[in-house]
Parts: C-alpha cells; sequence; structure tokens
C-alpha cells in the first residue's frame, strides 16, 4: 500500500502490536526508521478499508513531520516546568500560563490530526483506494465515544482540556466534506 502511494516502502516500517486496545500511530523504529503500529485490537475493530485510511493517516504525521512540532513543544513545556519549580518561581501566573501552553499544544495537535485526515484522503484517492473508509472509521469512532460517555458536553470538555485528536464526529464531518466518489 505504501508503494502505491508513491512512497518508498522500504524506507518504512509497519509493525503489528499485541495489545486490545484499538490504536494505529507514527513512530520511529529501529535505526531511525520510520514506523507505523497498528495493534491486534484495531485489527480485530476495522476493516481494510478504515486500515488503509488509518495507515494513510500515520503516513500523513510522517510526511508533515508532526513529530517535529509534538517533540519541540512537549520539550519547552516540561523544561519549563521543570525549571520554575527548580527556581521556586511557581506564582498564579506562571501557573496561568503554563495552563495556556498546554492548551495550546492541545490545539496544535488537533490540527495536525486533522492535516493527516486530510492527507489520508488525498493518498487514497490518488492511490485509486475507496476512502469510504475514512468515513466507517469515524463513524465507530464516534459510537465509541457516545458509548463511553453519553453526555456531549462532558466530551466537548474533556477533548479541550485533555485530547490531542478532536471529536470524532467533527473528523466525520470533515471527511465527509473531503471524500470524492
Amino acid at each position: 500500500m505504501l508503494k502505491s502511494f508513491g512512497e518508498k516502502w522500504w524506507e518504512y516500517q509497519v509493525s503489528i502490536f499485541k495489545i486490545d486496545e484499538p490504536n494505529a500511530f507514527a513512530y520511529y523504529g529501529s535505526f531511525d526508521r520510520k514506523a507505523i503500529g497498528v495493534t491486534t485490537g484495531f485489527l480485530k475493530r476495522f476493516n481494510t478499508d478504515e486500515l488503509n485510511f488509518a495507515i494513510a493517516h500515520e503516513l500523513g504525521h510522517h510526511k508533515h513531520r508532526h513529530h517535529v512540532v509534538t517533540v519541540t513543544t512537549e520539550v519547552i513545556s516540561r523544561i519549563g516546568w521543570f525549571v520554575l519549580f527548580y527556581l521556586k518561581f511557581v506564582n498564579p501566573f506562571t501557573v496561568i500560563f503554563n495552563i495556556g501552553f498546554h492548551l495550546f499544544k492541545k490545539v496544535l495537535y488537533r490540527d495536525q490530526e486533522y492535516e493527516a485526515d486530510e492527507f489520508a484522503v488525498n493518498a487514497l484517492w490518488g492511490a485509486g483506494l475507496t476512502q469510504r473508509g475514512g468515513i466507517t472509521f469515524f463513524e465507530k469512532l464516534s459510537r465509541m465515544e457516545e458509548k463511553a460517555c453519553s453526555s456531549k458536553f462532558l466530551r466537548k470538555i474533556l477533548t479541550v482540556l485533555f485530547s490531542n485528536h478532536p471529536e470524532s464526529a467533527k473528523r466525520l464531518e470533515r471527511i465527509r466534506e473531503m471524500v470524492k466518489f
């Protein structure tokens, strides 16, 4: 599939992890090789078209070098907190500033997810593969999220404060607008 996206497939490592939680992710493997991981839980719950979408999405993270932003913001955040505590310079202003920086990071990370979604839709289209997997993938995720927390308001608050990913319903909306049949 990587070859059908016009990628040099040998530059990538694809791994399956024996974990029940459904997940797919971009990371760096052996010898700094770009890697995509998929869990067995993902393979059990999602079909081939949804897997294709997820792999294209994770490839999008590599293509857009999202790891650079993520690592940079996390390092700044952690060093900042360490220095503030070490210098005993913690006051209401620095706490509010750090909360603001935390929320800023979450917005950046959610934007990266949208960018990877768009990459996936376009990559699948360019490879002549169905984009429908993006729609059904987020339909399933939306149902899972609703089952986990029935309050739409609470889900929104939790997403804003803690999640690196946008709500699946929002992503589904955007995917539907992008998909070319």
